[in-house]
């Protein structure tokens, strides 16, 4: 979650606090960074969930076969962050490690107390084994996971007999799978709900549309579908969960294996590719089109005095700009076929395949005139930024040109825009090849 930025130097003043104060301190926690609105929706989730809870736990009676199915599930559960410790959760990553295949069976066999009690010891645990992060988040996480699914198990509970009766699960199982099924999708689109206004309180400009879509779509389904299928398996015996444990385990690690291969394409900042993958997959793409006899291009876009920006500024409000420069110059390319990475420091590489001398200076200043326009608030200053662009051009008669030989064109193309006063762009005739040995 952002930040409000104070000083030059680009240290907030709440990490004043913790370096004046210590970590220990109530004054020194991480939560008063954030946001008044966030501040005050991490108060209103966290204290409703453990009122809910603390009532729930007065008014429900203890039967001890809740208490064994309870215990076997949280059992599974820590298996899955225990099995989560050799592929761990990654900083930056917001990763989808199968949890929810165990929070619906204690939401659908359970009294809504075990659904709001279950999140606790289990994120207790990832935090001592997995990863540390700030301990606010990890409340909050339980908080919204345990009133997602309470608010699932009370649906579940409200359903006519013949929806949720286990005795009909053999000769009639439509209704008690579609029932388990609302459950699941009511807990993960409240639980999406929840922690979609913790990001937009804490970041106001993000779009409603941005903070609301699920991160993982296909994977989300693979987790409801799991989830689904572990509370049919649970509902007809707990000692199944046994047989419902090692495929969950195998699930989960190769969805954790897919989202780190994914965000090794990536650069953290930016989210645009990186420099590797770009240039390898830009390769593919200048085969392709070399293939189909079509011109290609490369643009290297550089950010004017940007050491200015974070010796004046701080580093954190740097990133800030190197985001929404990211950001223009993704909105200016085509998302079916342009290639565009932060290729290192301030600058970024795109790649425009089946774009010739004539439209790829057009797109260069686009995307010059897009970052020109962009504004970065900091402390009531607004910061704006200009770029240098290099621009090369592939003729498809030139078939030995390859891409480190047009980003070198490219980068002698972004030193005489620079050479002449930056903020412009500059076409080099035709790739050198002598350059990318310079």
């Amino acid at each position: 979650m952002s930040s409000t930025l104070s000083g030059g130097a680009g240290v907030t003043s709440s990490a004043r606090l913790r370096l004046r104060h210590g970590p220990g301190s109530p004054r020194g926690w991480a939560v008063w960074e954030l946001p008044a609105a966030t501040r005050c929706l991490f108060v209103a989730v966290t204290a409703l969930a453990a009122s809910w809870a603390t009532g729930a736990a007065w008014l429900t009676p203890l039967r001890t076969h809740d208490l064994i199915v309870f215990a076997v599930l949280l059992g599974a559960c820590a298996s899955s962050v225990e099995a989560s410790r050799r592929v761990p959760e990654p900083a930056g990553v917001n990763a989808n490690d199968m949890l929810g295949a165990w929070w619906v069976p204690v939401a659908v066999l359970l009294p809504p107390m075990y659904a709001l009690l279950a999140p606790i010891p289990l994120l207790m645990l990832r935090q001592w084994r997995v990863r540390r992060i700030s301990s606010y988040k990890r409340v909050y996480s339980a908080a919204a996971i345990g009133l997602s699914h309470a608010g699932g198990s009370v649906l579940f509970h409200a359903l006519p007999g013949r929806w949720t009766d286990w005795g009909l699960l053999v000769q009639h199982p439509a209704p008690l799978t579609l029932a388990l099924v609302a459950v699941a999708v009511l807990a993960k689109v409240l639980n999406a709900g929840l922690v979609g206004l913790a990001v937009k309180t804490a970041d106001p400009e993000a779009r409603w549309a941005d903070v609301f879509v699920v991160d993982h779509g296909q994977l989300e389904i693979t987790e409801v579908c799991a989830g689904v299928l572990v509370a049919l398996i649970t509902g007809l015996s707990p000692v199944l969960v046994l047989i419902a444990l090692p495929p969950v385990l195998l699930l989960q690690r190769g969805m954790l294996y897919a989202q780190l291969r994914a965000a090794a394409r990536t650069d953290a900042k930016t989210e645009l590719l990186n420099a590797v993958t770009w240039e390898r997959e830009a390769a593919t793409a200048l085969a392709e089109v070399r293939r189909r006899g079509q011109p290609a291009a490369v643009l290297l876009v550089d950010i004017d005095h940007f050491k200015q920006v974070n010796d004046t500024h701080g580093h954190l409000v740097g990133d800030d700009v190197l985001r929404g420069v990211a950001d223009v110059l993704r909105a200016q390319v085509r998302d079916d076929k342009d290639l565009i990475c932060r290729f290192g420091g301030e600058e970024f590489a795109v790649f425009l395949p089946g774009v010739d001398a004539d439209e790829a200076p057009r797109a260069a200043e686009r995307l010059r005139r897009g970052v020109g326009a962009l504004v970065t608030p900091v402390d009531g200053v607004l910061v704006q930024v200009t770029v240098s662009v290099g621009v090369v051009v592939a003729d498809p008669a030139n078939a030995a040109v390859s891409v480190p030989e047009m980003l070198a064109g490219a980068d002698l193309g972004l030193y005489q825009a620079k050479a002449q006063g930056r903020d412009q762009v500059r076409l080099l005739a035709r790739p050198d090849r002598r350059a990318s040995h310079t």
